[in-house]
């Protein structure tokens, strides 16, 4: 079935599944709603990028080119905490990658640095 054969609650639930199973948006935010077959996007996103995925993904993959959308970027939600690809634990989303931390540094301690000027 065509997406135009859609009603507006049957458009509303294939724009979403299509957005949530490509991966790239977020939906946590967005507030979908279809007036007579036109959908209308509202809610905020945590970057410009899943912005910009929005259109193309409702305009390139699934070929809808008449909707409104208001979405916004909403910067904070850039730094929320989100499931990892596996879903278990939780990683700030604009954090750097784990590979990056700075291992086996150790801890500055001022105690130790003034007993070493004492022994000089």
């Amino acid at each position: 079935m065509a997406h135009e054969e859609l009603s507006d609650e049957e458009m509303i639930e294939f724009i979403l599944e299509n957005l949530e199973e490509d991966g790239r948006v977020r939906t946590d935010y967005l507030d979908l709603e279809c007036v007579n077959g036109r959908p209308i996007l509202a809610g905020r996103v945590g970057t410009d990028e899943e912005l910009e995925l929005i259109d193309e993904i409702l305009s390139d993959v699934l070929n809808i080119h008449d909707y409104e959308n208001t979405v916004w970027v909403d910067d904070t939600l850039a730094f929320e905490k989100v499931p990892d690809e596996e879903g278990e634990e939780t990683r700030d989303r604009a954090s750097l990658d784990d590979d990056d931390e700075v291992a086996d540094e150790e801890p500055y301690d001022e105690m130790s640095e003034e007993e070493d000027d004492k022994e000089s």
